[in-house]
């Protein structure tokens, strides 16, 4: 099964995670570990293939394979998903382990302690006072690598001993990427039909010793402040015939005095309403539902899902490809694929 992946944009990118869903015959393979992907020089990719659907007779009917690659502005690479065990690393493989309770993720490139920069998640409700995450009760190493290492973290909303709702925060790093990519989930308990929400928060901080410079990507383009300002990045909702990413693009980069570092949040306008807002201490609250916005209802069985990633890098650097990464994944191409892909989160 062949397939191409083009950069859409105008920035080199080093280590782009790729992720396909990939269909296969009947027949072809029952286990992914029987799977490579191989480049159009005919050698083995580093990937990490895991099985999504099979056929009635038990093999693989789709399987979702993730590598990182490096790409120019607007190349265009094939690749090919076919039988045959690979042997292949990258040569800066991603990790994960449990440490004193904690999960780290080790990219190659950087290393990354969950919950790091990470203040408290805040919800607050229509009417009363806020709840606030505790201490996770889980954690957990769901992938250790070596393209891609996950890690979770999960507890409870609280206030006093009233339980609101269950929180999953999960953390991802790319083998050679110099970032973490983070999401933070709610849903209520099964004893819980609905809340009204007025406002849900975390509070997001640089791991830099003196911040000297801070950015923010505004509707009208960048805006640079000094520490000690404040700024509020609202966005609302938006007709989808109007806007677009670039035009809102919802990120902060904090500058140093050598080392910088980059938020983005995905769709930050696709989700809207959604707010950006900077305190006089340089900590940004990314507000994942905007305390300005009309109240939201929270219904038994929905997840309320939002991501966002973090980018280290040099304080003179340009962070066109953190950004990138957060606004313009690379494109995968199945040429005469009719069958729609299986939902994959």
């Amino acid at each position: 099964m062949a397939f191409s992946v083009t950069n859409e944009t105008a920035v080199v990118r080093r280590a782009a995670l790729v992720t396909a869903t990939l269909p296969l015959p009947a027949g072809t393979a029952r286990d992914a570990a029987q799977l490579r992907i191989v480049g159009c020089d005919q050698l083995s990719e580093a990937a990490q293939i895991a099985p999504l659907a099979t056929w009635p007779d038990g093999s693989l009917k789709w399987v979702r394979a993730l590598f990182a690659t490096a790409l120019e502005p607007s190349e265009s690479k094939r690749w090919s998903l076919m039988t045959g065990r690979s042997t292949t690393r990258p040569r800066r493989p991603a990790r994960a382990h449990a440490e004193d309770g904690e999960a780290v993720l080790d990219s190659g490139v950087c290393r990354y302690r969950t919950g790091e920069m990470l203040g408290p998640l805040t919800l607050l409700p229509a009417d009363g006072a806020a709840f606030v995450a505790q201490k996770p009760d889980k954690v957990c190493v769901e992938s250790k690598g070596p393209v891609i290492a996950e890690a979770t973290r999960e507890g409870w909303l609280m206030r006093d001993k009233e339980a609101a709702c269950r929180y999953r925060q999960r953390f991802a790093i790319v083998a050679g990427q110099p970032a973490v990519r983070m999401s933070v989930s709610i849903e209520l308990p099964a004893d819980r039909d609905s809340m009204t929400v007025r406002c849900l928060s975390v509070d997001v901080r640089s791991t830099l010793h003196t911040v000297r410079n801070i950015a923010l990507g505004t509707h009208g383009g960048a805006r640079q402040f000094a520490p000690g300002k404040t700024w509020r990045l609202e966005q609302p909702l938006a007709p989808t015939t109007a806007a677009s990413d670039r035009q809102h693009p919802g990120w902060v980069n904090w500058r140093g005095d050598g080392d910088a570092v980059f938020l983005g949040v995905e769709g930050f306008w696709r989700f809207a309403p959604q707010a950006l807002d900077l305190a006089a201490d340089g900590a940004v609250r990314y507000e994942m539902h905007s305390s300005a916005a009309r109240l939201r209802t929270l219904r038994r069985g929905e997840e309320f899902t939002r991501r966002f990633v973090v980018w280290f890098h040099r304080s003179g650097d340009d962070f066109g490809e953190g950004l990138a990464e957060v606004m313009q994944p690379l494109r995968v191409l199945i040429p005469g694929l009719d069958e729609p892909q299986p939902a994959v989160e």
